[in-house]
């Protein structure tokens, strides 16, 4: 169903379903009868509506990481709801309580060991045999030599420190359940006057609060309480601070501790909006500071008002240091450059800083940035990245997001929107997570640090105790941030344009003068502006054709999707081998598990006498001489042990040509990944191939006919081979259309889409019911974004899978979407059951506020035990009629107009589902009746004094009615 109107939506946040779910639950006390029951060791399981509700008690508690945990049950992972404590984990499946078998824990990234860090997560990534880590040398003396300026280069410009802190619940906090949290971070300002561009710092999902004194307990999780330290982890980017500002940049670094210790059980995104909202308060106070206006926050902890000078003054004893005190607020004034903005996030805050962007672009007045750098980041809902430069920087070694999940945001990002803006990935061999952030590293801080990868590993590639393993030290890694980090902000919003090499990929390594040992990998993606399509292999073509002994197919995602698939698997997971972490362009996301990802051509040969692939260049693409390079990505094929290799024939229209082997163009991109005795190695990953135009000799450069792959023998040694390609193209690299410091830029808006929060009764049976998934607004042209629920496909279960892609033609804004549900007539102790449902992938659309949230499902065949049912959520209607209700008040009516004083009125809502419980509200004392078939309700009011305000509110359709008495 289509809805061709313009719609004023209204956020339905996280929060608010959040607060929804907490009414209908209220006085719900889940009970099982001892039959319904079963224990194991560590869990225990009770009957529930759809199955079964596992819990399991953990042997430590829970650290605070990047990677989400899941429950393995009977054998296969499922989502899991961690405690308030962080002692237990929970989840419903769709078993019979007697056929719970087994439970156990597991991060979604594979590994099953709780901590990390400790000697068993080390021997686990070790268990079994592998061939030895292959290495590449770093870049040689010669390449150094003549490398771009580095970024880590000291500036000109002297500045100050200093921190700001309002306390530690001075702001609501987005879409994580109604809480408060800290507004405090580090301003590093140049001394020299003038508007300065703006940086923004967010660290990731890291310890808030380290426990001094053992036993101590914080229930709340956020502040922290006697006898334990806040970890200030924003502080762990001085580095980068320090060095943009002696460049001319203002950089402020912020604190999102409330958020990491409340996240995993309050947050539906697991606190993707909270963290992006935060960056966005961040930026308004600094705006009104900047303009000379009175910034002020009233703080909850201590019931305290706080002036910006208040905060500039607060405090600060961490890192062995004081607050240094170097500003106050009159020396903000006028120097910060609001028209150029770039943001930084690392781990679950590079998820933030995305969720910033999305945000920011359905402001009305909109922030200009201009630049976006996640690092290491989660990317648990495949968002995409609109009309904005970003860079991602992924370490090798991570093992704490050990699949690379953010591989995702620039190959869902490249081709959804028409942009014409720059998006690189670097890759930072040796890297693990934690030691980008010096809060975080041992030795460098004294609570709550760690190798992730495990301090007594002996991994040959990645462990620090093997005699071959290729890790930077802590301070290389460090510096390395450092460097890549300030050169991308130089060259986005200062445009400093001979940084441009160290992200445009045209070097199979990218160069870094201050740490010469560091192999750094680039892959550009040019803008639009300056690119030209030749093949993408995203999708089958006529103009690409396989010869020979060639084979050739348009692949996606790993294998093992619990959905049906339109492509085939590009990879599959093999024990000892590879696991889904060492595919991250295909690794499947936590919250869109069956999505389609990054689809790219797969082609593999048997002799390469007689193999090949060529692409025709049909009339308007044969002229490449506008151009710099020729462009492509390429990588071993899953079946290739060592390296292949490939040669890449280019032919004019006179039937001239030119041939090389990508081995002798970059070697990198046709051997396989260093790997060891971790399944998370051995990873494949695109690299860059770029062809200088100007090297094309012998062939006419405005008269170009074709491009051919040629299968080749490589490492192996062997005659049969294969690769994967993606992005054949003409490419020019710049920055794209965003501009430099303190030029105008009108920023592309697009329509945010979002699922509204479904409410069901169970029912009898098998089902469909309908959710609507809806824009913000009317677009002016195609737009689309793949809807999914996260159900299962066993009967039991009260909603079942469902994947979908939505496309809006131009105009429309809502879409009802069918959703296979099971009912049937048997009592329960469980009164509400919830899926996660969730639209990603977008194109030409951004991810609104509710671009993640919740079917929820009531019991309505009784409780057993002593539990109470929940309100009847009524008979569904329109699912966007609902959805467009739920942007609006409607009237109550009235029987009188003017009641006299103690008299009685009723009063009646009308539009309601049928059979749902309506609440009405007269003087916060609040009472519910059934909606009738007709969806009315009518309830007495007294009118007690002379106005009385009146709300109705359904428990299903969250329709909101209201009503104002006056008395004569």
């Amino acid at each position: 169903m289509s809805h061709h109107v313009s719609i004023r939506w209204r956020a339905a946040s996280a929060a608010t379903f959040a607060a929804l779910v907490a009414g209908l639950l209220a006085a719900v006390a889940p009970s099982a009868a001892a039959d319904d029951k079963a224990v194991g060791p560590g869990w225990n399981a009770i009957a529930t509506a759809g199955g079964a509700e596992v819990t399991y008690t953990l042997p430590d508690t829970l650290p605070i990481i990047d990677d989400a945990p899941t429950l393995v049950v009977n054998g296969t992972p499922v989502p899991a709801t961690e405690s308030a404590d962080g002692t237990t984990l929970s989840a419903t499946v769709p078993l019979a309580v007697s056929d719970v078998d087994s439970v156990s824990f597991a991060w979604t990234s594979g590994e099953t060991v709780i901590d990390k860090t400790s000697p068993e997560a080390v021997a686990e990534r070790s268990a079994k045999a592998a061939p030895a880590a292959s290495t590449a040398a770093a870049p040689s003396t010669a390449v150094l030599e003549a490398a771009a300026a580095d970024g880590a280069e000291v500036g000109p410009y002297s500045y100050t420190v200093d921190d700001y802190d309002f306390g530690d619940q001075a702001i609501d906090l987005a879409a994580i359940g109604g809480i408060r949290g800290e507004l405090t971070g580090r301003i590093y300002l140049p001394t020299a006057g003038g508007a300065r561009p703006v940086v923004i710092l967010l660290h990731g999902r890291h310890t808030s609060c380290s426990t001094l004194v053992s036993g101590t307990q914080n229930p709340n999780r956020w502040p922290c309480v006697g006898g334990q330290t806040e970890v200030p982890s924003y502080k762990g980017y001085d580095g980068t601070g320090e060095t943009l500002a002696s460049q001319g940049y203002a950089v402020v670094s912020i604190s999102a501790n409330a958020i990491n210790a409340n996240d995993n059980q309050l947050a539906a995104d697991n606190g993707a909006e909270a963290r992006g909202q935060l960056v966005l308060d961040t930026l308004s106070f600094l705006q009104k500071a900047t303009e000379g206006k009175v910034v002020s926050f009233h703080d909850d902890a201590l019931d305290r008002d706080m002036t910006l000078d208040d905060a500039l003054d607060a405090p600060q004893a961490d890192l062995g240091s004081t607050d240094p005190n170097t500003l106050d607020a009159s020396g903000l004034i006028g120097r910060l450059d609001f028209s150029s903005i770039g943001l930084m996030g690392h781990s679950r805050g590079g998820e933030g800083v995305v969720s910033a962007v999305e945000l920011n672009q359905a402001l009305d007045k909109p922030f200009s940035i201009k630049s976006v750098l996640p690092l290491a980041p989660v990317d648990f809902g495949r968002m995409t990245v609109a009309n904005t430069p970003m860079l991602l920087i992924l370490p090798y070694c991570d093992g704490d997001v050990s699949n690379q999940q953010g591989q995702h945001f620039v190959d869902d990002s490249r081709y959804a929107f028409d942009q014409s803006v720059l998006i690189s990935t670097v890759w930072v061999m040796g890297a693990n997570h934690n030691f980008f952030n010096s809060v975080w590293t041992p030795g460098k801080y004294g609570y709550s640090t760690s190798d992730d990868w495990g301090a007594t590993s002996t991994d040959s590639y990645c462990g620090p105790r093997s005699s071959t393993n290729q890790r930077l030290t802590a301070d290389e890694q460090y510096d390395v941030g450092t460097s890549l980090m300030s050169a991308w902000f130089r060259l986005t919003l200062g445009g400093d344009d001979d940084l441009m090499s160290a992200f445009d990929g045209s070097t199979p390594q990218t160069p870094i003068p201050s740490v010469p040992t560091a192999d750094v990998r680039t892959v550009g993606f040019a803008p639009t502006a300056s690119r030209v399509d030749l093949e993408p292999f995203t999708t089958a073509s006529a103009t690409t054709t396989a010869s020979g002994s060639a084979s050739y197919v348009t692949c996606a995602s790993a294998g093992g999707r619990t959905l049906p698939q339109d492509l085939p698997a590009c990879a599959t997971a093999i024990s000892g081998v590879r696991s889904t972490s060492g595919m991250p362009h295909w690794t499947p996301a936590s919250f869109a598990p069956n999505v389609p990802a990054s689809p790219m051509g797969e082609f593999t040969w048997t002799s390469t006498s007689d193999a090949g692939l060529t692409v025709t260049l049909p009339g308007q693409q044969k002229n490449a001489s506008k151009y710099d390079y020729l462009t492509f990505k390429t990588a071993p094929e899953e079946n290739v042990v060592s390296g292949t290799d490939l040669v890449v024939t280019v032919k004019d229209t006179s039937g001239k040509s030119w041939s090389a082997p990508v081995s002798e163009l970059n070697p990198l991109a046709v051997q396989r990944m260093p790997k060891s005795t971790s399944t998370t190695l051995n990873k494949i990953v695109l690299q860059q191939v770029s062809i200088p135009i100007t090297s094309l000799t012998g062939v006419d450069t405005k008269k170009l006919a074709s491009v051919t792959f040629s299968g080749g023998v490589g490492a192996d040694g062997t005659e049969s081979g294969g690769v994967y390609l993606s992005d054949l193209a003409y490419s020019s690299y710049s920055v794209g259309d965003t501009l430099a410091t303190g030029t105008p830029w009108t920023m592309k808006k697009e329509p945010t889409i979002n699922v509204d929060a479904t409410f069901l009764e169970e029912g009898s049976g098998p089902s469909t019911k309908q959710v609507a998934v809806y824009l913000s607004k009317p677009s002016n042209h195609e737009t689309s974004a793949w809807f999914s629920l996260v159900g299962s496909t066993a009967s039991s279960a009260k909603a079942g899978l469902a994947l979908q892609k939505v496309t809006f033609a131009k105009g429309e804004t809502c879409k009802a979407i069918d959703i296979p549900t099971n009912g049937d007539t048997t009592a329960s102790s469980s009164t509400l059951t919830t899926y996660k449902m969730s639209v990603s992938q977008n194109e030409g659309v951004i991810a609104g506020k509710s671009a993640v949230t919740f079917l929820t499902v009531r019991e309505d065949d009784g409780m057993t035990g002593s539990a109470t049912p929940a309100p009847a959520v009524g008979v569904q209607g329109d699912a966007c009629a609902e959805a467009l209700a739920k942007s609006q008040t409607f009237p109550l009516s009235v029987t009188t107009s003017k009641p006299a004083l103690g008299s009685t009125v009723t009063v009646k809502a009308t539009g309601y589902r049928a059979g749902e419980a309506v609440t009405f509200t007269v003087d916060d004392v609040a009472s519910t009746v059934a909606a009738d078939g007709s969806g009315a309700a009518t309830s007495p009011v007294v009118v007690s004094t002379s106005r009385v305000a009146v709300t109705a509110v359904g428990a299903g359709s969250s329709r909101t009615s209201t009503a104002t008495i006056t008395a004569k």
